[in-house]
């Protein structure tokens, strides 16, 4: 496609200064014409990356609620979380680092609306606030989540989900406590054997390695971060491989996060 940045941007220019009616005319006839919306040469991924970077310093991601609960995710990220529970229906979703309950509360929407009987989902933390226990008891759907209260690397902590989870077959993990690179990597070694082949791995906030030189990011975060973690535990672990497939759509607090047992 030939260079047609002027002509790009001249029709930006109408477009925010024209009325409305004029603008959706202009923006009709730039489809036809196939014109970029953006800068030609720019990258897909650069944008995705520079506007993830922009949301999150701006704290866009909090605020937000699901089904009454807060929930500190983006958009872009359950959107693939409920297409892996509508594919794999698991019967179990181990979830560590429950905060207020709404990522919880979400698997547990997405288990009912699978259809998934006795779907539960086990979700630990350090610790549990009495109000958030109380809220997440009394929602419509705690009857589906199992709080376990506890480091998520302590062996007593694995042990008591392990116990829960019993034989069943059907797992997926959801990494999401403390983001450090030590305790990331160690939740990955232990949690790890609870997922099936063909089943999936999510580690989140990947993300970090991206934002440490942001005003509200922090410098160790170039080293000390959740994607380093991935990046070493898929060295020692060839049996799981990112699955690129789930970050499609490029904004995403889980770049290369999701992970997939292939054997």
């Amino acid at each position: 496609m030939p260079d047609t940045n002027p002509i790009t941007r001249l029709a930006r220019t109408l477009h925010h200064r024209a009325a409305p009616g004029f603008s959706r005319a202009l923006l009709a006839a730039a489809r036809v014409l196939r014109l970029p919306v953006v800068a030609a040469g720019t990258r897909v991924d650069d944008l995705a990356l520079e506007w993830t970077r922009a949301l999150w310093q701006a704290e866009l991601w909090r605020g937000n609620h699901w089904l009454g609960m807060p929930i500190l995710q983006w958009p872009t990220d359950l959107l693939v979380l409920q297409e892996l529970v509508m594919e794999q229906a698991p019967r179990v979703i181990l979830e560590t680092g429950t905060y207020r309950g709404g990522s919880a509360v979400f698997f547990a929407s997405m288990l009912e609306l699978a259809g998934v009987d006795g779907g539960r989902v086990i979700s630990i933390d350090a610790r549990h606030p009495a109000s958030v226990r109380r809220e997440i008891q009394e929602h419509r759907l705690g009857s589906r989540i199992q709080l376990i209260e506890g480091d998520a690397v302590a062996p007593e902590t694995a042990a008591v989900a392990r116990a829960l989870v019993g034989d069943e077959p059907g797992v997926m993990v959801f990494l999401d406590s403390d983001h450090s690179y030590g305790h990331v990597r160690a939740e990955l070694e232990i949690y790890h054997r609870f997922v099936p082949v063909g089943g999936y791995l999510c580690a989140f906030d990947t993300i970090m390695k991206d934002l440490w030189d942001l005003p509200l990011g922090e410098p160790r975060w170039q080293t000390d971060n959740p994607h380093r973690a991935v990046r070493d535990f898929l060295a020692a672990h060839p049996t799981f491989e990112v699955d690129a497939r789930r970050n499609r759509l490029r904004v995403s607090f889980a770049p290369e996060g999701f992970l997939r047992r292939i054997a």
